[in-house]
């Protein structure tokens, strides 16, 4: 195993309690989920699960659109897995009881964050950590668009899509971006990561260079790399 599975409960919990303040990503994502479901022709789920143990809003969002029923049933019209793969220390096993959740014409949906993802706060580490020789990893690990095409292969879907896209937010500096980030539950949870207290000197640093160096008018930018995974299990 690679992640703490007790880190990545507290993270859930974080983000939920303080969802209203840190929505914005999330909101994105199931909204672009969303559209893309009304995408699809003549699809009308009659059955769904949310196996996501984050917000509603998702929930809400397709029971509003497609009137379709929550419940305890074998298998589904519709699974969705929202910000939940990129967590899973076994994610061929969890893509295959996902996909043996779907009925014959069933439709599974799940994200994760691509390569791109917090690409100027990594760079920022890294440029201060360099000076040292030595760099840690304070940004979890992220998935290659091939890479997941290839496990959903292997555990058994067939007509994979997938797409990817890249969303910018502002803030008002990179400590805001990292408070942030903490409230919404995607800080490191790798097993083994580094716990060294970061040196107040050197976390100045990493802040100071990506104020300086990714800002735009009054506000730093973040980039973040959704890739999205739709496919029938066979």
């Amino acid at each position: 195993m690679i992640f703490d599975n007790n880190i990545i409960n507290l993270h859930y919990q974080r983000f939920n309690k303080n969802f209203e303040s840190c929505n914005q990503l999330y909101n994105i994502i199931c909204e672009d989920i969303l559209d893309n479901l009304k995408d699809l022709t003549n699809f009308n789920p009659k059955t769904f699960i949310n196996l996501s143990s984050r917000s509603n809003y998702l929930t809400n969002l397709i029971q509003n659109q497609f009137s379709c029923l929550q419940g305890d049933f074998k298998q589904f019209d519709l699974v969705l897995a929202p910000m939940i793969l990129h967590n899973e220390n076994y994610p061929v096993n969890f893509l295959k009881n996902t996909g043996s959740k779907l009925n014959s014409n069933g439709i599974f949906i799940a994200n994760v964050f691509g390569g791109e993802t917090l690409k100027e706060l990594r760079e920022s580490f890294i440029k201060i950590e360099s000076v040292q020789g030595k760099f840690y990893p304070h940004i979890m690990p992220m998935v290659h668009i091939k890479d997941i095409g290839y496990l959903m292969q292997i555990a058994g879907f067939k007509n994979i899509v997938i797409t990817s896209k890249t969303t910018t937010l502002l803030f008002k500096d990179c400590l805001s971006l990292m408070k942030w980030i903490q409230k919404n539950g995607e800080s490191n949870p790798l097993i083994g990561q580094n716990k060294t207290l970061y040196s107040k000197k050197k976390l100045t640093n990493v802040i100071n260079y990506y104020n300086n160096t990714y800002r735009n008018d009054n506000k730093i930018y973040a980039s973040f790399e959704i890739i999205y995974l739709f496919g029938q299990f066979s």
